[in-house]
């Protein structure tokens, strides 16, 4: 981990380039793909939830200051609701770097059950084919 800064590992809407992305934008020093493994990812239409299951999750590290670490996550907490749980899971940078500890919002697997299964793990290719 950089010192002085918190990783936090997004797959949705806190991705760069995504709607709620300004949420966290400025506190973030750095970032890199990454994959949450042991994971499924699941289409709520708006917006996608992973929860703990047997595949892959693809989306981001960002390493946010730790000084407005608590402010941000604060912004995120109310963001995600109830519907997630935030949880510290090891991620896999796609630069090469081993395996790390970062926050993660994760969703309740019976609540999602319902939803259907992003069998790629990835979001933004879910999300822009409905825009075209």
């Amino acid at each position: 981990m950089d010192e002085g800064t918190i990783p936090l590992f997004v797959y949705g809407t806190l991705m760069a380039g995504e709607p709620a992305h300004p949420l966290l934008a400025a506190a973030i020093v750095r970032s890199t793909p990454a994959r949450l493994a042991g994971a499924v990812l699941h289409d709520l239409g708006a917006y996608p939830a992973a929860v703990v299951g047997t595949g892959d999750v693809y989306g981001e590290v960002h390493w946010l200051t730790a000084a407005a670490f608590d402010a941000v996550i604060a912004r995120l907490d109310a963001y995600e609701g109830e519907e997630y749980r935030r949880l510290c899971c090891p991620v896999w940078p796609h630069d090469g770097a081993p395996a790390i500890h970062a926050w993660v919002y994760l969703a309740e697997p019976a609540a999602m059950a319902r939803y259907p299964v992003i069998a790629t793990g990835r979001w933004p290719g879910v999300r822009h084919a409905r825009s075209t």
